[in-house]
Order: structure tokens, then C-alpha cells, then sequence
């Protein structure tokens, strides 16, 4: 059933606010009642609309997921892969530079558990997006084929995120667009078919 636009605002609500609360105390120090003792709402009023705690995490990632699907799968080359493979890793940053320091230090400071693996499960929209470039790529021969799709996608992953880890650790002191754009086409490079294709 469709959720109506009353349910969704409220959602909405609910999640920005619980989103204080846990970068206030932090995700592991707080707990639902304690959440719910701060907006003022039951904690029948919290599971009408999410299932747990988790589910405030995973709302942030499903959103960024979404961006994805809308603004950066359309806007892909059918040719150079690893030219899109770039403007992914690229959207990233800039998107994490444009939501902000304050924002970035937010999911920077819960600590991602098992619990909460939405972040990295291979389920992802984002997820699945880069690994169909990696595999378009590989079957283009310009992409190596020695390592897995899957494995290549994980190592980019964890670049990107990494680069807007340790940015937002350290108060946004370097350029985090430039740095990630730079690091991206250096492992580009070695992924590549071709020698020193970015430099």
C-alpha cells in the first residue's frame, strides 16, 4: 500500500529528529525509548514507522541510493567505463562535500556493526550501479579481468568512503573533491587495460 504524503512527512520528521538525538548521545549509547523520551512521541508512534534503530541508519544510505538511481545511472557513458567509474567515485565526493561537514561528521560517528550492514550490503542500489560498470567494463577488455567485478567494486567503495571518513575526521582541512578524484584515477590506472590512461 502507498504510503500517503501525511505518513511520509511525518516519517520525515521523525527521522531528522531521531538523527539529532543518536549524533547527540551517539547510535550505540541511545537507545528507541531514550529516543522516543526526546521527541516527545511513544515508542508505538517510532515502530509505526520504522522497525528499530537500524532502520534510521538505513534510511540515510536508501536516500543516497536513490540519487543514484535518478541522477548518476542516466547520466553514464556507454563507452569508457572507467570514465564512469570516475564520475561515480566523483559524484560521491561532491555530494559529501555539498551535504557538509556537520552531516558528514554524523555518519562518520556511528559505528557500523553487522547490526546495521544495510551500509554495506551488496543489496545496494549504489552498490549494484558501480558493479555493472566494472562488469561492462571487463567485457569491453578495459577493465582487468584477473580480479572479481565484486572485489574491484569493494576496493572503490572503500576508497570513497574512507577519503569521506578521514575528511570529515579532520574538520574538512583538505580539498575532498580533489583528493578522491585523485586517488580514484591513480587506481584507475591499475585496473585499466591500457598503461597511465589518467596521467
Amino acid at each position: 500500500m502507498k504510503e500517503s504524503q501525511k505518513h511520509i512527512d511525518k516519517k520525515a520528521e521523525i527521522l531528522k529528529d531521531a538523527i539529532t538525538v543518536i549524533q547527540k548521545y551517539g547510535y550505540e549509547n541511545v537507545s528507541i525509548r531514550q529516543i522516543c523520551k526526546e521527541l516527545n512521541i511513544t515508542t508505538g508512534t517510532f515502530y509505526h514507522y520504522f522497525n528499530g534503530k537500524n532502520d534510521i541508519i538505513a534510511e540515510q544510505f536508501t536516500w543516497m541510493d536513490q540519487r543514484y538511481l535518478t541522477e548518476v545511472k542516466p547520466n553514464l557513458t556507454n563507452d569508457n567505463e572507467l570514465d564512469n567509474i570516475l564520475y561515480f567515485c566523483n559524484f560521491y565526493a561532491e555530494f559529501t562535500y555539498k551535504k557538509g561537514l556537520s552531516k558528514s561528521i554524523e555518519i562518520s560517528q556511528i559505528k557500523l556493526t553487522d547490526n546495521n550492514g544495510f551500509y554495506t550490503s551488496n543489496h545496494r542500489i549504489m552498490k549494484q550501479i558501480l558493479l555493472e560498470i566494472i562488469q561492462r567494463g571487463q567485457n569491453k577488455a578495459q577493465i582487468i579481468d584477473t580480479v572479481l567485478a565484486e572485489d574491484i567494486a569493494d576496493m572503490i567503495l572503500v576508497m570513497i568512503r574512507g577519503y569521506s571518513f578521514d575528511w570529515s575526521r579532520k574538520e574538512a582541512t583538505y580539498d575532498l573533491i580533489y583528493y578522491t578524484n585523485l586517488n580514484i584515477k591513480l587506481f584507475l590506472n591499475g585496473i585499466s587495460q591500457n598503461t597511465f590512461l589518467y596521467f
